[in-house]
């Protein structure tokens, strides 16, 4: 019998299988590095920590929403004709009163809370934050915002606003020479109805 020659069988396999790899590696680059991307953006927004801290001023401001001043705002927020885009909290905002056990007033709370949270500014808007989307805000919060899905609220009665809360980042806390660090941001729906 006559023994047939391989030598090019393999080399032309070899190249077959090697052009099937490098496909599938480009085909997996090209799906996984916008990912990535995305995930480094995504990296100072709406972690666990920055969402408990969240909660906590969402619970201050359901315990102050008949309070005259946090009413005003949630009203032209969510309940005028022409809802403004978000409104800024601020001490003034919440109910000078007791409204626990303790000696401390929902102020007293609020300012511990962003001292300690190290808080740059609270946005209180609609649970709907598509006009907020086209608001006049600095070019970090506003990456933010529209990194954020068009949320719709499929129960009415839950939800009628929306906090979003502007953290400073550690290069903030550690110096304030350099004004161009990054924020860190999260956002939770409030009971506001």
């Amino acid at each position: 019998m006559k023994k047939i020659n391989t030598k090019g069988f393999a080399l032309v396999e070899t190249l077959i299988v090697s052009a099937f790899v490098v496909s599938i590696f480009t085909i997996m680059y090209t799906n996984f590095y916008p990912i990535m991307g995305e995930y480094e953006k995504r990296e100072n927004y709406d972690d666990i920590g920055l969402l408990y801290s969240s909660n906590l001023f969402k619970g201050l401001i359901e315990k102050n929403k008949s309070y005259s001043n946090m009413n005003q705002k949630i009203n032209s927020v969510i309940r005028s004709t022409s809802p403004l885009a978000y409104v800024e909290l601020t001490q003034t905002d919440f109910n000078p009163s007791d409204y626990t056990s303790g000696n401390n007033s929902s102020r007293d709370c609020f300012n511990v809370l962003v001292k300690n949270a190290e808080v740059d500014t609270i946005y209180l808007t609609s649970y709907k934050i598509s006009i907020l989307k086209n608001a006049n805000l600095d070019v970090q919060t506003k990456d933010y915002i529209n990194s954020l899905p068009n949320y719709s609220n499929s129960n009415p009665g839950s939800l009628g606003c929306r906090i979003i809360v502007k953290y400073k980042s550690e290069g903030n806390r550690e110096s304030n020479k350099n004004k161009d660090n990054d924020y860190r941001y999260s956002t939770i729906g409030v009971g506001c109805n």
